[in-house]
């Protein structure tokens, strides 16, 4: 027992009952809710301070759809605690947090990706890839245009998804160009490697068939033929192995 001031005593029952009193104000958190209630109350004091700081940001009257919204998933949250309903808290709370950092970082997010598709686009006319991937790249334009249209209309969830895709699908097509530039440098080093060896004395054949299926790759890379260039250069590399290999033979023999 406990006694006030006014003489009256009060029983402390919560202790009595097995439960815990929940800081800063008047209800009692069973034991067995204490992870649940405190993982919930963390996920609500982070969501306040994303939208403190989500208030304060430049991004504020662009994302004002998003910032409501936020505002909403997190007053929900506190109801959810109200009702003593701590996962459907801690997941509210989230969600609110996760929309507070799309307010702040969202539309830069979007104008970097838009930024990176676009330097990707120049490459990939300046090698060329606009002759093989004509469609592709004209795909990849629609995209994008409508990424920076969806911008302007402040959709930028939707631009992003729309940007992201724009610029997926341009690396896979530059990717076709840096894979068929290896493929060649790495059989031309194998040509010259099987020359240094004596290919040309004592596998001719071989090694002209090395030297002829290059220059066919490379040929098909100066047409912007990317994955023909790649497995022409691939089929080169492993001739002048061959060749390589059958001329040191013949050298220890």
């Amino acid at each position: 027992m406990l006694k006030t001031k006014g003489g009256i005593f009060v029983f402390i029952l919560a202790a009595l009952a097995g439960v815990l009193i929940c800081a800063g104000c008047s209800k009692y958190i069973k034991p067995s809710d204490k992870a649940a209630y405190g993982s919930a109350s963390a996920a609500v004091e982070k969501a306040e301070k994303d939208l403190k700081s989500a208030e304060a940001s430049p991004n504020k009257d662009d994302m004002q759809e998003t910032y409501n919204d936020a505002r909403s998933k997190l007053a929900g949250a506190k109801e959810f605690m109200g009702k003593d309903d701590y996962a459907k808290a801690q997941d509210s709370a989230e969600k609110a947090s996760q929309l507070a950092i799309d307010v702040k970082e969202l539309p830069g997010e979007v104008q970097k990706l838009i930024a990176e598709t676009e330097k990707s686009l120049v490459f990939a006319t300046e090698v060329g890839l606009d002759r093989s991937y004509g469609k592709k790249i004209k795909e990849i334009k629609d995209t994008l245009w409508d990424a920076n249209n969806n911008v302007r209309l402040r959709r930028f969830a939707a631009a992003k998804s729309m940007a992201a895709n724009a610029y997926n699908e341009a690396r896979k097509a530059i990717e076709d160009v840096e894979k068929a530039n290896d493929s060649m440098a790495k059989a031309k080093t194998a040509v010259i490697d099987a020359k240094d060896a004596g290919a040309e004395s004592t596998v001719a054949d071989i090694l002209k068939s090395a030297e002829d299926t290059l220059a066919g790759a490379k040929l098909d890379m100066d047409n912007a033929n990317f994955q023909k260039a790649r497995e022409g250069a691939d089929k080169a590399c492993q001739l002048a192995k061959d060749a390589l290999e059958k001329a040191k033979a013949v050298k220890q023999k």
